[in-house]
């Protein structure tokens, strides 16, 4: 009885691994087609102002949807034991940039800015440091 219930457990774990793989792998291909469309929008210099603006917000919300694939992939591939992780230095400034980068994306529609609350700059243990990133500002500028 208790092995039968491992097995379950053990194969529903296997089908949600392969269908975060397929589904990753299913949208690759229309983000692709939506980032090539904007960055054609982008490129015609004929475009209105306005009609420039917002493709840069659409592209920028594809490369964000864009990244949460790869992530599900990355995700699945661990899941699956087909992950090889190895210990390597990294600049810890530009993790936080991202993260700093998607609150902003998240913040924007619901019209909330990020405050004045950031420090110039945060010691990080080890080598790196994080710096303010302009985006942060241009962030609160807009909100």
């Amino acid at each position: 009885m208790l092995n039968a219930t491992f097995e379950r457990l053990q194969r529903s774990f296997e089908q949600s691994a392969r269908f975060s793989a397929d589904a990753s792998h299913h949208l690759k291909t229309p983000i692709a087609v939506l980032r090539a469309g904007v960055e054609e929008i982008l490129a015609d210099v004929d475009c209105s102002e306005s009609t420039q603006a917002r493709a840069e917000g659409l592209l920028h919300r594809i490369h964000h949807l864009s990244s949460v694939v790869d992530n599900l992939l990355l995700l699945s591939r661990a899941d699956a034991g087909r992950l090889e992780l190895s210990k390597a230095e990294f600049d810890l400034g530009e993790v936080l940039e991202g993260v700093l980068d998607d609150a902003l994306t998240l913040a924007e529609p619901l019209d909330l800015n990020g405050g004045s609350g950031y420090p110039e700059a945060s010691a990080v243990k080890g080598r790196s440091h994080v710096r303010r990133d302009d985006r942060a500002e241009s962030g609160r500028k807009r909100g």
